[in-house]
């Protein structure tokens, strides 16, 4: 799958974490319809990046050691108006969702995140459809009834007592309910299950 003048999707990798940075290339570079065009330390390094080479799309940590990469998108868009940015961070990303979308944010990723996130991710602001391989079932239908009942919980940060309480069950039942949700989902972390959670509910 290409873009639509008939290239492979070009990306630019912003982070000045070179742990990450490996990790995310290695994941890019297997991929046949991704073509890394460039990687970035800074702010200024990612402004002239996308000047020189056009991404399609740009992984964009948030915390950069020039500035904030919720504060450089403006400039990109004022650079190419039609890249499409996604928002890395290896934070609690709660504080930044909101202020990001309104400033122009086409994704947001936690770091930590699966692999086949990060390829969907990239496919998805363009419109596209992920690989084959990377496709996976819709997580809000592999949720039993009272998963979904304690997903919705979990997002609006009750903890595994405080579930219990309330459905009336042991906190050991929660425990295995939410330890079946993370495998469903994909995910190691509350944060990351509620963070897919949202996304798939709201899609």
């Amino acid at each position: 799958m290409k873009t639509e003048n008939g290239r492979k999707i070009k990306v630019l990798v912003v982070d000045d974490h070179p742990v990450v940075v490996q990790g995310i290339t290695s994941l890019l570079v297997g991929e046949q319809q991704i073509s890394v065009v460039g990687i970035g330390v800074n702010g200024a390094e990612c402004l002239n990046l996308t000047k020189n080479t056009n991404p399609d799309v740009i992984l964009l940590d948030i915390n950069l050691p020039d500035g904030c990469g919720i504060d450089l998108m403006e400039k990109l868009k004022e650079i190419k108006p039609r890249v499409k940015i996604i928002l890395m961070t290896g934070q609690d990303p709660r504080p930044y969702v909101n202020i990001s979308m309104k400033k122009m944010a086409d994704h947001f990723l936690v770091k930590d995140c699966h692999n086949y996130e990060i390829i969907s991710a990239l496919f998805s602001v363009l419109g596209k459809k992920p690989p084959l391989h990377m496709e996976i079932n819709n997580s809000n239908n592999m949720l039993t009834v009272r998963e979904k009942e304690i997903m919705d919980m979990v997002a609006l940060g009750l903890q595994n007592k405080e579930i219990a309480r309330q459905l009336r069950i042991t906190t050991r039942t929660v425990d295995y309910h939410v330890s079946n949700i993370l495998t469903k989902l994909g995910v190691r972390t509350r944060l990351e299950a509620v963070l897919k959670w949202i996304k798939t509910v709201s899609a």
